[in-house]
């Protein structure tokens, strides 16, 4: 039989406890290497995620910065630009700028400068009213190259641009291009387009009552685009003709002229220029007042200013004809 000394027993504790020891910081050794590694695993998980979010709304996203190339927007003339602001508000990124200055009469008088030619060939985007009241351009845009040209009307030699109802379909044909053109600002575009829409329907619903007492009043024009915009305030307006001021008017015109006065008994004419023969109507009809309105707009304007500014001169106008 053995016999287990004191000496032996506490030998034996003491070496069980120094290799449970030993064993404890093996394992604890191992858990930290194994901590440190999962901590790794994470870190590098993370990362891989943060990049791929990074990427893909770099991706998704329209480049904003003041860096990225603009898109160059020319218009041929103000009702073109007018509505073009009117639905590029508060879109960065794009240059406009209009090639025929207010200074000219119309729009077929204009020649092309080559401050225009070098306008087109650094734009991405042209836009004109028809092939034939901006058509000076037609030509030159044909050799341009990744040029998108926008022509707003099928029917050639519009001049119905005062109208209310007219400046709403070319502004939603324009917006029907241009949200092709500029995908990035579709959004934008058609919420635009729906405000100019509602700003011009209570334009219209605000001023055709102001005319009420004025629809018995006969008034004539020598402007086309003066007849569209009349007429669709109610009021009974005849069209003489359309001259411009340098052209001759025979005087077989000039009889008929003065023969449509006398029958409708006209006592105001609405002009957008002074000519001879408004004078000579003038002094033949001696009650007869002359207004004169305007039928075109600033650059950073648009037709509801140049309408408003047309009311203050028509009402006081026919006021003093009643």
């Amino acid at each position: 039989m053995m016999v287990i000394t004191t000496w032996d027993f506490y030998l034996g504790i003491s070496v069980d406890i120094i290799l449970k020891s030993i064993m404890i910081n093996i394992m604890i050794n191992k858990i930290k290497k194994l901590h440190s590694i999962s901590i790794v695993i994470i870190i590098v998980v993370l990362l891989i995620v943060c990049w791929f979010i990074i990427t893909k709304k770099s991706i998704n996203t329209p480049v904003t910065s003041q860096n990225a190339k603009p898109t160059h927007i020319v218009t041929s003339f103000c009702v073109v630009n007018g509505i073009v602001n009117k639905l590029l508000v508060g879109i960065d990124n794009i240059k406009k700028c209009q090639l025929i200055n207010n200074d000219v009469s119309c729009p077929h008088e204009y020649s092309v400068c080559p401050e225009d030619i070098k306008r087109l060939e650094n734009a991405n985007i042209f836009i004109k009213l028809d092939k034939t009241i901006d058509s000076q351009f037609d030509k030159i845009v044909s050799q341009i190259p990744n040029l998108h040209v926008i022509t707003i009307c099928e029917k050639d030699g519009v001049h119905d641009w005062l109208s209310i109802d007219q400046t709403i379909k070319m502004a939603t044909y324009i917006q029907s291009k241009l949200v092709i053109e500029l995908p990035d600002h579709k959004d934008n575009i058609i919420n635009n387009l729906n405000k100019y829409v509602i700003e011009l329907q209570r334009l219209k619903a605000h001023l055709c009552p102001k005319f009420e007492r004025f629809k018995d009043i006969s008034t004539v024009t020598d402007s086309e685009i003066l007849s569209v915009f009349l007429k669709e305030l109610g009021l009974q307006t005849i069209l003489l003709s359309d001259h411009k001021e340098h052209d001759e008017v025979s005087s077989h015109d000039m009889v008929k002229m003065i023969q449509i006065m006398r029958q409708n008994q006209v006592k105001l004419i609405f002009t957008t220029q002074n000519s001879k023969t408004l004078e000579s109507l003038k002094c033949e009809f001696h009650n007869v007042k002359i207004c004169t309105l305007l039928d075109k707009w600033s650059e950073n304007s648009d037709i509801a200013t140049c309408i408003e500014y047309n009311i203050n001169l028509i009402i006081p106008a026919l006021e003093n004809a009643v």
